[in-house]
């Protein structure tokens, strides 16, 4: 069983190198401490409102609920630690999820472009 458990700690470890990006990790608003992490961003669309299992096109609405993936060798994410990733994408991380062996989850809030403006960026992401 151990060997299937350290496989799939080398599989999240590789998948998480090839998908991440570089990031700033901001422990708070206005924190001078920034901590160079890789990412992996996820933002997707998600359908609320309808019933699973019909067609009868119930009333829905589009809700884009956006994660960021963090290695926890690198951190250990906290509410209200900033994430930013290029110029004018930044993140506030809103919920951290339970750690999934090498990785941890975090439901976060995307800044505006405007809102963005002014956190540092990893290097070459200019």
């Amino acid at each position: 069983m151990g060997d299937y458990r350290q496989k799939m700690r080398a599989g999240r470890g590789k998948l998480h190198d090839r998908m991440s990006t570089p990031a700033i990790y901001l422990p708070a608003a206005g924190s001078r401490s920034q901590i160079p992490v890789t990412v992996r961003v996820h933002e997707f669309w998600k359908a609320l409102g309808d019933l699973k299992g019909t067609n009868f096109n119930y009333a829905e609405v589009e809700d884009i609920s956006p994660r960021i993936v963090f290695l926890l060798s690198e951190v250990a994410p906290k509410r209200g630690a900033i994430v930013s990733v290029a110029p004018g994408e930044a993140y506030r991380v809103d919920l951290v999820l339970p750690h999934d062996d090498i990785t941890v989850t975090a439901k976060v809030v995307k800044y505006t472009a405007e809102e963005a403006k002014g956190f540092p960026v990893p290097e070459g992401s200019a």
